[in-house]
């Protein structure tokens, strides 16, 4: 968590080089850092299986290169039901942003120490079995988000999060955060 915090203070630091915008009265840094929350649906190749899924991530730049850090979670059930077969992943990646006064589009991509359950066979009266694994993997996410205001949106998520073991692909809708808003303009201020 401390590691999070200093790279978004980090990241926050150096996007005063970005230009500020003025937008419905209130000013905003461009090229700022996001958090993004999102929920869905995704299928697990190997099992041919339907699973809900949650992910958080932290988005930041540093000077002119955009990353990633975040954490997915995929299983057949959601994440308050202690299902045998999930997987549970912290990545990191790199990415390329493109941004406007209504639209954040970011496609991303990195590895992620990947572990959970994976089904591995039933016994002859029918008690599954599941195997642990924690292995090295690859997460790759393409947003695209509405934005409601200039610092805050929603919008949808593809993602593919693929190791040797548990392969997912799916789409949630994610809730946008930026740190953009810098102040708001005091008209009587500057034309007394």
């Amino acid at each position: 968590m401390l590691f999070l915090i200093f790279t978004f203070r980090l990241s926050a630091q150096a996007q005063d080089e970005y230009k500020k915008i003025v937008y419905q009265d209130k000013i905003y840094q461009t090229g700022s850092s996001w958090f993004t929350i999102g929920a869905g649906a995704g299928f697990e190749t190997s099992l041919k299986d339907l699973e809900k899924n949650l992910s958080m991530g932290i988005n930041f730049r540093i000077k002119d290169q955009y990353f990633n850090v975040g954490y997915h979670f995929s299983s057949d059930e959601m994440i308050y039901k202690r299902s045998m077969q999930r997987l549970t992943d912290l990545h990191v990646g790199i990415g390329i942003r493109r941004e406007d006064l209504k639209h954040n589009v970011y496609f991303f991509g990195g590895p992620s120490n990947s572990y959970g359950y994976i089904y591995n066979y039933s016994d002859s009266t029918g008690t599954k079995y599941y195997k642990g694994f924690n292995t090295i993997g690859i997460y790759t996410e393409f947003q695209y988000t509405w934005k409601i205001f200039y610092d805050i949106g929603i919008g949808p998520s593809f993602y593919a999060n693929i190791n040797q073991y548990y392969k997912v692909v799916g789409v949630q809708l994610h809730l946008y955060f930026s740190t953009a808003y810098r102040n708001k303009i005091d008209f009587i201020k500057m034309n007394p």
